[in-house]
């Protein structure tokens, strides 16, 4: 039998439960995930988006263990633990930037430590100084690249892990490495490619499925366009 003072507590923990339920971030949070719910296969393309992702795009997986072929644009880097590249891969994957590539790299659940140790990796191979929050006026966010054929994702919205603890934030945050006047490498703390897969994840750290897609189908056509 519970004693008054676990009643008590009962009550209080009860009485925390409704009001989180009931914040503005959370109703937020429930009307995002309902848009996300809805979301049909291609919604988020325009007919010129489509026709760039369906041009013969081709996917592999490379461990660097060789040079990266020219005609690759883009490499994707997702996980959920850490990541120790040896001098040589980094080497390689150096070449390949510098060459025009691209390089996405993303938390698969907004957990482990690949962000971390990915800005080190990064700024012990290109300087600390060119590693650089992208700003929220940047193309790729803005979609103001290749004519202005990506998404606006200046805005979007969290799961509610984050929102929960960050109400107000809002745009994307994302870390990034200029060459040539582009973005080399785009860089996120949270998780990106998890939402695009539509895959659940408990205590998820990242976009909500529809942005993060947004975001995603930019990162491909700035890789595909913007060499």
């Amino acid at each position: 039998m519970a004693s008054p003072a676990d009643n008590n507590t009962l009550k209080k923990l009860e009485g925390f439960f409704r009001e989180s339920v009931s914040a503005d971030s959370a109703k937020e949070f429930i009307s995002d995930a309902t848009k996300a719910f809805r979301y049909k296969e291609n919604d988020q393309w325009t007919a010129a988006e489509l026709k760039v992702l369906k041009g013969g795009a081709k996917s592999a997986a490379t461990w660097l263990s060789e040079e990266v072929p020219s005609d690759v644009r883009l490499l994707w880097l997702t996980g959920t633990g850490s990541i120790n590249f040896k001098p040589e891969q980094i080497a390689r994957l150096k070449r390949y930037l510098e060459d025009g590539g691209m390089l996405f790299i993303d938390q698969a659940a907004g957990k482990g430590r690949i962000f971390i140790k990915a800005r080190a990796m990064l700024q012990k191979t290109f300087g600390p100084e060119r590693v650089k929050r992208i700003p929220n006026n940047s193309p790729l966010l803005s979609g103001a690249f290749a004519g202005g054929i990506g998404s606006d994702v200046r805005r979007v919205a969290y799961t509610y892990t984050i929102a929960a603890r960050q109400p107000r934030l809002r745009m994307p945050l994302l870390w990034g490495v200029e060459q040539d006047g582009r973005l080399a490498v785009v860089l996120s703390p949270y998780a990106v490619t998890c939402p695009v897969e539509g895959i659940p994840v408990y205590g998820l750290q990242g976009l909500l499925t529809d942005d993060a897609r947004r975001l995603a189908g930019n990162i491909v056509l700035y890789a595909a366009l913007e060499r």
